[in-house]
């Protein structure tokens, strides 16, 4: 049997560390869950993406604005192109060490414009539900918004650059 001063060390300790023990463990099962759950993520917001460019330019069909949307995959990052109506060049990438998925696009084509440029960037940073479910957050500070499967973010995505 341990002695009083032993189990009154532990209990102290039990007291004292158990949350900060329960929070470190929370982080590393997030951040084991985003390693392995990460790329598939990933691979569903590029395969869902790809559908709703494909149904654009379905409905699109002859239209004289139907053009292109190409998606060229290069490594963890995705360049997706519209040479135009509406014009838009972005990057889409998998970052993994920095537990998220990188946005970065502009709108305006710059071999048609005189004005600068305005590059819009976004990061969805990974969260991990109670359930082992990936879910992503962006990092806007005014209004953060939660995607909780690929599908809503790439409808998100293709929204915010098939808008004109």
């Amino acid at each position: 049997m341990a002695e009083d001063w032993i189990k009154t060390f532990a209990d102290r300790i039990k007291e004292i560390d158990g949350e900060a023990a329960a929070a470190e463990q929370e982080r590393s099962r997030c951040t084991d869950l985003i390693r392995s759950c990460g790329p598939s993520f990933f691979e569903a917001l590029l395969t869902a993406l790809d559908g709703y460019a494909r149904a654009l330019l379905e409905v699109l069909g002859k239209d004289i604005t139907a053009g292109s949307i190409s998606l060229a995959r290069q490594g963890d990052s995705v360049t997706l192109t519209r040479p135009a109506f509406p014009y838009f060049e972005g990057r889409l990438s998998l970052d993994l060490s920095g537990q998220a998925i990188k946005l970065s696009y502009i709108k305006e084509n710059p071999k048609r414009t005189n004005i600068p440029l305005v590059e819009v960037r976004q990061a969805f940073r990974f969260t991990a539900g109670v359930v082992d479910m990936l879910a992503v957050e962006s990092d806007s500070a005014v209004q953060p918004l939660r995607f909780e499967s690929p599908a809503e973010l790439a409808k998100h995505v293709a929204q915010a650059l098939f808008s004109v």
